[in-house]
């Protein structure tokens, strides 16, 4: 069985990150394998790719301090930082 997340392009422009990054995410949480483009294997229902999506959101989109989706990131070696826009917090983004 396979799962495609159809809209998965227009997810990760409205979120402004790249659609591999919300891909990889899904199938870490979920344990599926990433097969191809918005396609990953195993059958995954509505409510669980939701609460992983707001589980991401909440992780890697939404600053921490203000709680308003306007984080930058940058890399630094193996580490990912996230700097807000709005309250100019940074923050060391778990992998």
């Amino acid at each position: 069985m396979k799962t495609n997340i159809s809209n998965l392009d227009d997810l990760a422009n409205a979120l402004r990150v790249p659609d591999l990054v919300v891909m990889k995410y899904f199938c870490a949480e979920l344990g599926a394998s990433h097969v191809t483009g918005s396609i990953m294997t195993g059958s995954h229902d509505y409510a669980s790719l939701l609460k992983g999506l707001d589980k991401f959101i909440h992780n890697y989109v939404l600053c921490k301090k203000c709680n308003y989706p306007e984080l930058v990131y940058k890399a630094e070696k193996k580490d990912l930082f996230g700097k807000c826009n709005s309250c100019s917090t940074i923050r060391k983004l778990d992998a």
